[in-house]
C-alpha cells in the first residue's frame, strides 16, 4: 500500500523550478546548496519514504535530510542552503533535531528510499541498490514529532540539476529500479568520464603495468632518505638507549616516537596497503561492462560476505584482475615486489591501519596494527546508547579480557610500532550527547546504573534533600534511581551537568578497562589509543592517560588547530594523526572524498602542506594518510568511492603525490626539529564532493 506525496505541498528552498509534471518535479539546485522541503504531516514511523531521484550532472550528488520539530519555524539553515552537521550548537532553535547524510550516483535514475523508524532507533540500516550509505546524527526521535524534512544538496562548485518523481510512503520496502547504463569498464575505470592517462583497453593497460612493472625493478632501489636508518628513524638524533621496541620520549622541546635502536622516529604512511580495492557489485552488476564468474578465470577476485542481516553483498576486485592480467600466477609476489619497492622510495617508513596483514608482515617495514578489526572491541548484549557499551559489568572486562588476547601473536615483533585499540566509535560522533542521562532514562538493566547511583550518593553526601532540590525531583532515596525513570522526568541544568560529570566517568571507563587488560598482555608495544573522529567535546578526552599516544583522523586542510586543542585541553602525551586526505575530480572519479583541491597537482601540494605542517607541531609524532589506493568510482562496500590513492586502479601512480611525498620526506625531520621552517605553499580548496 503507497501513499502519494502531492507536489503542491513541495516546497522548493534555494532552488528553481524547471518543470513539474504529473509525479515529476525538475529543479535546479542553488550551488550553495538548497534542495526541498516536505511536510511531515501524517507521516508515521512504520512508514518508508520512497522517491525516483536522478541528477544530471557528471559526479557523484550528496545531500543531506534534516528533520525539523513542530512548532519551529523556519530554520537558518532552510534559508542559507545547506547546514552541515556541527556548524550550529546541539538543541539551538536553528538546528534540526535528526539529520541523515547520504546521496545517489551521477546520472542515473534510481529508486532512493529512507525508513523512518530510523529516527527512533538509530540503526546501521543496509544499503539498498539506489542509495548509499547512511550516516544518522541527532538524539532518538519520532517521525510523529517532526514538522518538515529538507532535503538539501550540499554546496558544491557548480548548481545541481535534479528530478524527483513518484514522491510516496510505502508500508513496505517499494521495489528497487536502477536505470541500465554502464558505469564501469573492464578495468574499473568510470566510463563516462574522460581524463590524462586513462586506460584504453585491457591490452594496453598490461602492456604498461608489464613494462612498469621491470622498470621499477630494474632501478636501483631506494632505501629512505640518507639521514634514515634501516628502521626509517633520523641517524642525527640519538635519543636513548634501544629497546628492541618503539617506545615515546621526550626531549624538552617535543614528542617523538623512538625506534628499537633509539632514534628518533616520525611515523609516515598510507593506509589500506593492499593489492584489492573492491566494488560492490550486488544489485548493480548491469551497470559494469564486465562481470567475472567466482568460477571463472579471476574468480579469486570475486567474492560473495554473509553479514548476519540477510545480506549477501557481492564484491568484485577489479585491481586484483588487472594485476592477473598483466602477471598471471605470480601477480601477488609481483605486486608485493612493486609495492614495497614504491614505499621505501616514495619515503614513508610505517605501513599504516588496515593494511594487508601478509604484506606488513612480508615488507619489512614498520608499521600499525588495528586491533578491533580480528578482535573487536569489547561490548555488551545491553549497551545505555547505541553501541556505548555498559562498561561497569563484568560482562565489559572479560569481553576486554578477550580483546586483548589478539596481541598474543604479536608480542615479539619489534617492527609493530603499537595497536589503535579502535576507530570512530559511533556514538562519539554525536555532538551534546549526555551519556549520564540516557543512562538514567534508560529501561535496560545495566550495571553501571549502580555506580551512576553511589556517584550522585556521594557527590550530595547522601542528602536526598538536598540532591532533589538541586535537581527539582522528589526521589525518596538514591537507591530509587536503580528503577527506570518515569518518562516525564525533567532534570534542572545543575542535575544535567552532574550526568555531564558522569559522562566523563563513562568515558574514562570504556576506553581504560580494555587499555589495562592489553597492557596485562603485551608491555612491549605502544597503545595508539581510538583514532576519534573529531574531538567536538572535551569529554572525549576522558581517559586519555590510558594512552601511550592520542590519536585522531584529522580531515582538515590545516590539522593544527585541532591538535593545539587537544594539547589546550590537557592531554600530555604524544599525539597521531590516522586520517587525512585530499581528493580531486580530474582523475575519472565522482567524488573528492572528504577534503576536495582543483587537481592532482593540487592534491600533492596539500599533501607536503598537511604532513610538514604537521611534523612541525611539537606534539606530534605521525601522520597517515587515507589512503594508499584509489577506491572505486561505485563505491566500496558502503558507497565510499574518491580519488584519495597514491596509486589508481590500474596500479599507475600520481606523479604529482608521489614527488610530495619524496620532497617532504627529504625535509621531514628537520622540519621536525624546527631546523627548517614547513612549506607555505597551500592549494585552494575546493567544495568536496564526499559521503
Amino acid at each position: 500500500m503507497e501513499q502519494r506525496i502531492s507536489l503542491e505541498k513541495i516546497r522548493l528552498q534555494n532552488a528553481v523550478r524547471l518543470g513539474c509534471s504529473g509525479e515529476l518535479l525538475e529543479a535546479e539546485v542553488s550551488q550553495g546548496g538548497g534542495g526541498i522541503v516536505i511536510p511531515c504531516e501524517g507521516f508515521e514511523s512504520k512508514q518508508t519514504l520512497a522517491m525516483e531521484l536522478e541528477t544530471m550532472g557528471a559526479d557523484f550528488a550528496p545531500f543531506f535530510v534534516f528533520f525539523y520539530k513542530k512548532g519551529t519555524g523556519a530554520a537558518e539553515s532552510e534559508q542559507q542552503g545547506c547546514c552541515l552537521p556541527g556548524e550550529r550548537e546541539a538543541g539551538s532553535p536553528e538546528a534540526p533535531v535528526f539529520w541523515v547524510r547520504t546521496g545517489v550516483k551521477p546520472g542515473l535514475k534510481s529508486t532512493w528510499t529512507l525508513e523512518l523508524c530510523l529516527l527512533e532507533r538509530k540503526a546501521f540500516p543496509r544499503r539498498t541498490p539506489g542509495r548509499q550509505k547512511l550516516d544518522l546524527t541527532g538524539l532518538p526521535c519520532r517521525i510523529e514529532e517532526m514538522d518538515r524534512l529538507y532535503l538539501c544538496f550540499t554546496p558544491g562548485s557548480s548548481p545541481v540539476r535534479v528530478r524527483f518523481q513518484n514522491l510516496r510512503l510505502c508500508q513496505e520496502q517499494p521495489e528497487y529500479h536502477i536505470e541500465r547504463r554502464l558505469l564501469l569498464d573492464e578495468m574499473g575505470q568510470f566510463i563516462p568520464k574522460s581524463w590524462p592517462g586513462k586506460e584504453t583497453s585491457v591490452k594496453k593497460m598490461v602492456g604498461q603495468l608489464q613494462a612498469r612493472y621491470a622498470r621499477e625493478m630494474l632501478e636501483k632501489p631506494v632505501f629512505y632518505a640518507q639521514d634514515w636508518n634501516r628502521w626509517g628513524g633520523w641517524k642525527e638524533k640519538r635519543l636513548c638507549r634501544g629497546t628492541g621496541f618503539f617506545q615515546t620520549c621526550f626531549d624538552g622541546k617535543r614528542w617523538w616516537l623512538v625506534d628499537p635502536e633509539g632514534y628518533a622516529f616520525f611515523s609516515v604512511g598510507p593506509d589500506c596497503v593492499g593489492e584489492d580495492r573492491e566494488t560492490r557489485a550486488d544489485e548493480w552488476e548491469h551497470l559494469l561492462k564486465y562481470n567475472p564468474s567466482p568460477k571463472g578465470k579471476y574468480g579469486e577476485a570475486v567474492r560473495r560476505e554473509s553479514w548476519g542481516d540477510g545480506q549477501r553483498p557481492l564484491f568484485i576486485d577489479f585491481p586484483k584482475i588487472n594485476l592477473m592480467r598483466a602477471f598471471g600466477e605470480d601477480w601477488r609476489e609481483k605486486w608485493n615486489d612493486m609495492t614495497v619497492r614504491r614505499l621505501y622510495g616514495w619515503g614513508f617508513n610505517t605501513v599504516a591501519n588496515w593494511s594487508d596483514q601478509e604484506f606488513c608482515r612480508r615488507a619489512g617495514l614498520p608499521y600499525v596494527l588495528a586491533l578491533n578489526v580480528k578482535y573487536p572491541f569489547p561490548s555488551t548484549a545491553e549497551t545505555i546508547y547505541q553501541d556505548f557499551p555498559d562498561v561497569f559489568s563484568e560482562e565489559y572486562r572479560e569481553k576486554s579480557r578477550q580483546f586483548a588476547g589478539g596481541l598474543l601473536p604479536y608480542l615479539e615483533d619489534s617492527l609493530l610500532i603499537g595497536y589503535f585499540m579502535c576507530n570512530e566509535p559511533g556514538w562519539g560522533f554525536e555532538k551534546g550527547l549526555n551519556l549520564g542521562l540516557q543512562l538514567l532514562k534508560s529501561r535496560k538493566k545495566l550495571a553501571s546504573r549502580r555506580v551512576l547511583a553511589e556517584f550522585l550518593k556521594e557527590r550530595y553526601r547522601g542528602e536526598v534533600t538536598n540532591f532533589n532540590q538541586r535537581w527539582n525531583t522528589e526521589f525518596s532515596s538514591f537507591e530509587e534511581l536503580l528503577l527506570p525513570c518515569p518518562e516525564d522526568l525533567r532534570i534542572s541544568e545543575a542535575g544535567l551537568n552532574d550526568l555531564r560529570d558522569f559522562t566523563a566517568v563513562l568515558i574514562r571507563e570504556y576506553v581504560g578497562v580494555p587499555a589495562e587488560e592489553c597492557r596485562r598482555v603485551d608491555e612491549k608495544h605502544l597503545n595508539l589509543g581510538m583514532r576519534w573522529a573529531f574531538i567536538h567535546d572535551p569529554l572525549l578526552l576522558a581517559g586519555w592517560e590510558h594512552f601511550d599516544v592520542f590519536s585522531i583522523n584529522c580531515y582538515k586542510t590545516d590539522p593544527r588547530p585541532s591538535l593545539h586543542a587537544i594539547r589546550e585541553a590537557g592531554v600530555d602525551k604524544p599525539f597521531l594523526i590516522g586520517e587525512f586526505h585530499h581528493g580531486a575530480l580530474d582523475a575519472g572519479h565522482t567524488a573528492t572524498g572528504i577534503r576536495g583541491v582543483a587537481s592532482q597537482a593540487d592534491r600533492g601540494k596539500a599533501y607536503r602542506y598537511y604532513v610538514e605542517n604537521a611534523a612541525a607541531f611539537p606534539n606530534l609524532v605521525g601522520c597517515h594518510y587515507f589512503t594508499y589506493n584509489d577506491q572505486s568510482p561505485l563505491g566500496r562496500m558502503d558507497g565510499e568511492c574518491y580519488n584519495i590513492g597514491f596509486v589508481d586502479a590500474c596500479q599507475k601512480p600520481y606523479p604529482d603525490m608521489v614527488q610530495a611525498a619524496r620532497e617532504t620526506a627529504a625535509r621531514l625531520y628537520q622540519v621536525a626539529d624546527g631546523q627548517i621552517a614547513p612549506t607555505e605553499d597551500l592549494p585552494e580548496e575546493v567544495p568536496e564532493v564526499f559521503l
